[in-house]
């Protein structure tokens, strides 16, 4: 018992001086960020990839691709609540495997979905391919594979609370120049009506950033958007919710 004691204990360390270390090396180069999200999400694609994508429909892939379909189906319906709604490009942001672009393609003319993981991207391209999808490896730094103002609708589910918040900024800043005017961005957010957490490390991939409704409501006029719908939905992680927000150009 001692010896596992020592054990748990020595653990214990080395996972704090780990992040110790990858704190200086965050702030010393911030590219390590991307480099250790990519690095992670790869990972995931190899050993876990229904789960992190879609953690209440893992149970086997026909229940994966069908919750898919339902999903954007009412992902749209609220879209379409919020105003008109356009049917020609869509864009999704942290597409995954494709579990949702692959049913936008049903709803839109045109749809890019683009990853920072090669390795989910890999998937996608097998299972959930259409003749009108494109799927793009998006690179540390790079912009969205999209023309300003050419986009109807963009999407991010389970994306902005894996991100630190310097990075979901600059989502928002993209995802409005490839919107055209009137155009709708859709994503969720973890919330909670108390303070929220403490915010994880910048290179910390899976732990949840929380944000409050009204730092939510604050992010939208700053960055050129306007509230037009919001949901509430089920979260996993106690005393949160899921808060689902349409907001237009």
């Amino acid at each position: 018992m001692a010896t596992t004691d020592g054990q748990g204990l020595g653990d214990r360390m080395k996972t704090r001086v780990k992040r110790a270390i990858e704190s200086v090396v965050c702030r010393i180069d911030p590219a390590y960020v991307s480099y250790r999200a990519r690095r992670d999400w790869n990972h995931a694609a190899r050993h876990m990839p229904r789960e992190v994508t879609a953690t209440f429909d893992a149970r086997d892939w026909e229940t994966y691709w069908e919750s898919g379909r339902r999903q954007v189906r009412d992902l749209l319906d609220l879209a379409r609540r919020a105003g008109p709604l356009g049917t020609g490009l869509a864009v999704e942001v942290g597409c995954g495997l494709g579990r949702l672009t692959r049913p936008l393609a049903g709803h839109f003319e045109r749809v890019v979905g683009v990853d920072i993981a090669g390795e989910m991207l890999k998937i996608a391209r097998r299972d959930a391919a259409a003749p009108n999808i494109t799927y793009e490896l998006l690179k540390t730094g790079e912009r969205l594979p999209v023309d300003d103002g050419a986009a109807d609708f963009v999407l991010a589910w389970t994306v902005f609370r894996h991100v630190p918040r310097s990075t979901f900024a600059n989502y928002l800043d993209e995802a409005r120049r490839v919107l055209r005017p009137a155009g709708s961005l859709l994503f969720e957010a973890q919330v909670r009506e108390s303070d929220p957490r403490p915010e994880p490390p910048p290179c910390d991939s899976f732990s949840e950033r929380e944000y409050s409704p009204a730092e939510l409501r604050a992010c939208c006029s700053a960055h050129g958007f306007r509230a037009a719908a919001e949901q509430f939905g089920p979260s996993v992680t106690p005393g949160t919710q899921t808060l689902i927000v349409v907001w237009r150009r």
